[in-house]
């Protein structure tokens, strides 16, 4: 099988890399880092999948919790994703396009979703992609009022959508590495959430 592992930077797959290094497994693994944001990954990755096949997709990555009872470093698998923000005014309340009677659609879903024992055993979770990490109170109240995410990041959206239109079979995996919250980062455990999820991608892996 052929997979490529999809992150925004370079360190969320540096022990996974090394573990591969060191335990190689039965599939074909590349790795495309994008830069961070939904820009630069739906160019990245289209970019790369009009020129080669891959039998599955696979984008891994840390995120915050909306949420605040999911635990620092649980990985969890991204049922659906959403474009935060998507839509226009109308005054306090932001609509979609479809209700104002155009196309163009928030959430994505992968039309072509990977299952497994190992994913099966994740927690299944709507997320929400942001331009910004949210850090101040007010913002984030609002975040909550208009969505039901439970996990925000800055590229899960777009990569759902780009593999919806390229007819690839993907999966999205994301280790809680903060609280959405006022920023603190003593309140982060970024090693953990790594260490997390590269456990987990190398164990989907060899499954394959």
């Amino acid at each position: 099988m052929n997979v490529l592992i999809v992150s925004a930077t370079a360190e969320e797959t540096v022990l996974l890399r090394d573990k591969l290094a060191l335990h190689p497994v039965p599939a074909t693994v590349d790795f495309l880092v994008t830069g961070i944001g939904m820009v630069a990954t739906t160019y990245s990755l289209t970019r790369l999948l009009q020129h080669h096949n891959y039998d599955l997709a696979v984008a891994i990555g840390v995120a915050g919790a909306i949420d605040h009872a999911l635990p620092i470093g649980e990985v969890v698998q991204v049922s659906e994703d959403a474009i935060y923000n998507f839509g226009v005014e109308d005054g306090p309340e932001v609509k979609t396009f479809a209700a104002i009677g155009l196309t163009g659609d928030a959430d994505i879903r992968p039309l072509f979703p990977f299952s497994s024992v190992v994913v099966d055993k994740l927690r299944a979770v709507k997320a929400v992609s942001v331009n910004t990490g949210h850090g101040n109170e007010t913002s984030i109240s609002l975040l909550r009022e208009r969505t039901d995410a439970v996990i925000e990041n800055m590229e899960g959206a777009a990569f759902f959508f780009v593999c919806n239109q390229e007819q690839v079979c993907c999966l999205q995996l994301r280790a809680i590495s903060n609280r959405v919250e006022r920023r603190n980062r003593a309140a982060w455990d970024l090693p953990k959430a790594l260490q997390q999820l590269s456990d987990v991608t190398y164990s989907l892996l060899q499954t394959l």
